[in-house]
Formats: structure tokens, C-alpha cells, sequence
């Protein structure tokens, strides 16, 4: 009697059907000036979100050279290569650069990421380092295509 008390509740957990499968981990790729992805969905229970920037990359460097160039005024057409070379040294060690350093640092790691879940296009969105869905720029379509995929 008792083995086949342990055994009902077994075969009853097996009987159910399978739910759909949890989101655990979404990763999102975007240019947050010409493709950004709204965050347009409520969780009952908030998964780990990572989102990555392609464009800041870009963004970041125009700020670095409009910040030199603000400090080499060109005389006559002409740059000093020797102020050149004190404006970006004196830049560099500015707490403006330190700044813009670690920004540069987070857009290598949206590179780094990318690379390795060989993303080729953005907006992309990768759910549980597994099923990746491109081109919607809302979460909740995204959700959506997702769902139909692995539902």
C-alpha cells in the first residue's frame, strides 16, 4: 500500500501539463537614438535585464573630439601639434575623461556581449541566452513573438 501511495502523486505530477516556460534573462540591444526599445512590459517577477547600446560607442567619441576641439582653437587654419598633444594629455587626465572612460568601458561590453551571441542587427533581444528575437523595438512584442516561439 504504501508504494503505490508514493507512486500516485508522482504519476499525478507527471500528468500535468507542462507550463510555458519562465523568462529568466533578457538582453537587449539597441541604438537608443535611432532603434531604442521601450521597456513597455509589466512582470509579475522581474527577470535580470541587461540592456546594451550599439550607438554610445559613436555618441561617446563625438563628445571626446567636440571637447578637444573645444580646447585647440586651429590659429590662422593651423594646429600646433605640440598644444595638440598637451590638450589631449591635460583632457585625459581630466575627471571629465574619467567619466567617459568608464562609459567606454560599458560600450565594450555591449560589444563583447554581442560578439558572443553573435548579434548582427539591432534592435535584438536575446530571452534566456537562448531564443533571440530582431527588428521590434517593444518589449512586449517581443514577449509576444517569443512566447509563440517556445509555446
Amino acid at each position: 500500500m504504501k508504494r503505490i501511495a508514493l507512486t500516485l502523486p508522482l504519476v499525478a505530477a507527471l500528468a500535468q501539463p507542462v507550463a510555458a516556460q519562465e523568462i529568466r534573462s533578457i538582453h537587449v540591444w539597441h541604438d537608443a537614438n535611432t532603434a531604442p526599445v521601450m521597456n513597455d512590459y509589466r512582470f509579475d517577477r522581474e527577470p535580470q535585464i541587461y540592456v546594451f547600446d550599439m550607438g554610445q560607442n559613436q555618441r561617446l567619441e563625438d563628445e571626446m573630439n567636440a571637447a578637444l576641439e573645444a580646447q585647440l582653437q586651429a590659429k590662422n587654419g593651423q594646429v600646433d601639434i605640440e598644444a595638440a598633444r598637451k590638450a589631449a594629455s591635460d583632457y585625459m587626465m581630466s575627471d571629465d575623461f574619467k567619466a567617459l572612460r568608464a562609459e567606454f568601458e560599458k560600450s565594450g561590453l555591449a560589444f563583447n556581449a554581442a560578439m558572443k551571441y553573435q548579434i548582427d542587427e539591432v534592435p535584438a533581444i536575446l530571452f534566456n541566452e537562448r531564443y533571440l528575437v530582431t527588428g521590434v523595438t517593444s518589449l512586449t512584442s517581443a514577449i509576444s513573438k517569443f512566447e509563440a516561439q517556445v509555446n
